[in-house]
């Protein structure tokens, strides 16, 4: 991987390195920095930064960084987008590298990586530009990452969410940030076809054998009435910053497990604080395991503590009204997106290789998902926020 000389001396200051030695800079000679871990995912690719053995002392014990690269020429050759797709693209690794220049530094010191450098942003987006984010690597000594969390690392992990928001609780605007933040909003969906959500619960209904006891006349009306209501659906009220993809993969813990450290800002904006709660319990805790009631009850007490200003302006009942909005809206863009082709031979093929149950590839967690969704427009139909066409 080729780093500009700019990130090289900011790795160098970060890390307290002398870029010359002997009078000779070290980019035009030996081999500074080593890469190793090099991973492709969807989007990026991702590697592990040290500094070569011959720079490491007692004065300078091996440390590492964590580099997160785009190149839209690269991605533009592996995956087929429509153009408003590739635009969200683009706008999500930039909206990852304002996060950390703009508002990282008003959390507290051990919640998230400390950035060192990021790319600077271009005035308008080309498919030769290349994102990059360089940040502290989260010491596997120190943190851990889990596929399945206990009910403590669950709690723990709203907490976390709970300071979060509490950080940047009603700003009248995050600028240059998503404006509405979470992957699965529809303002960032341009490509989900929202109007397919009646045909695809219609399809699960006929492919997916448990899926029998939600195939009535009551709950095709209520599909229907989500289809009709998306845009109400997904935009809910607004009061703070949302980190947008708050899933397992993204959380690590430290061994009390009451510590928790975050990565991954790509989809980060102004939101309703009950986006991440929802998208936590709904995709990233056991469906075996979830008591709703004591997780909302753990999150709202710890986003009211200490916060007399929250108390006052957002009470329970509002956070509960928004939370079931808020699984409803994410269902509602996880049917359409990740659901559509789901059937029992998929399942089968994919639901041992995860560590948690996923609703993409695991039909009882697709039908404990789809019954909550369905409760939940009952229950927004109830107080008025969606109508029943």
């Amino acid at each position: 991987m080729n780093l500009p000389p700019e990130a090289i001396s900011a790795i160098c200051s970060y890390l307290g390195v002398k870029e010359e030695r002997n009078g000779e800079n070290l980019l035009n000679g030996e081999n500074l920095l080593i890469f190793t871990e090099v991973r492709t995912l969807e989007q990026s690719d991702v590697c592990v930064i040290n500094l070569s053995s011959s720079l490491t002392s007692n004065d300078h014990p091996p440390r590492s960084l964590f580099c997160k690269q785009a190149s839209i020429e690269r991605l533009k050759k592996v995956f087929s987008k429509s153009d408003e797709g590739w635009d969200i693209s683009f706008q999500s690794f930039l909206n990852e590298q304002v996060f950390f220049s703009d508002f990282a530094s008003e959390l507290s010191e051990g919640t998230i990586p400390r950035c060192v450098y990021t790319s600077k942003a271009p005035d308008r987006f080309s498919d030769s530009h290349t994102f990059l984010t360089i940040t502290e690597k989260i010491s596997s000594d120190d943190y851990k990452e889990y596929k399945t969390l206990t009910t403590t690392q669950v709690k723990s992990a709203l907490s976390w969410l709970a300071a979060f928001h509490k950080t940047f609780w009603m700003r009248p605007s995050f600028s240059r940030l998503f404006p509405h933040g979470a992957w699965w909003r529809k303002v960032l969906r341009p490509t989900v076809n929202y109007k397919s959500i009646p045909d695809v619960f219609t399809r699960l209904c006929k492919s997916l054998p448990s899926f029998s006891r939600v195939d009535t006349p009551e709950n095709y009306s209520l599909i229907q009435c989500v289809e009709k209501n998306i845009d109400v659906i997904h935009n809910s009220r607004q009061n703070t910053l949302v980190h947008g993809d708050f899933k397992t993969s993204n959380i690590f813990f430290r061994a009390s497990e009451k510590e928790v450290m975050a990565i991954d800002f790509q989809w980060s904006g102004g939101g309703n604080c009950a986006a991440d709660v929802a998208y936590l319990i709904a995709g990233g805790v056991q469906f075996e395991d979830i008591n709703e009631e004591l997780l909302l009850d753990h999150y709202f007490g710890e986003l009211t503590a200490s916060s007399q200003d929250i108390r006052d302006t957002y009470s329970r009942e509002s956070f509960l009204l928004s939370y079931e909005q808020e699984i409803l809206c994410y269902f509602s863009t996880a049917l359409p997106y990740l659901l559509k082709d789901l059937t029992p031979t998929i399942c089968l093929e994919n639901f041992t290789k995860y560590g948690w149950l996923t609703h993409e590839f695991d039909e009882r967690v697709t039908l404990w998902l789809t019954e909550r969704a369905l409760q939940a427009t009952k229950n927004l139909i109830k107080e008025k926020i969606i109508t029943l066409y």
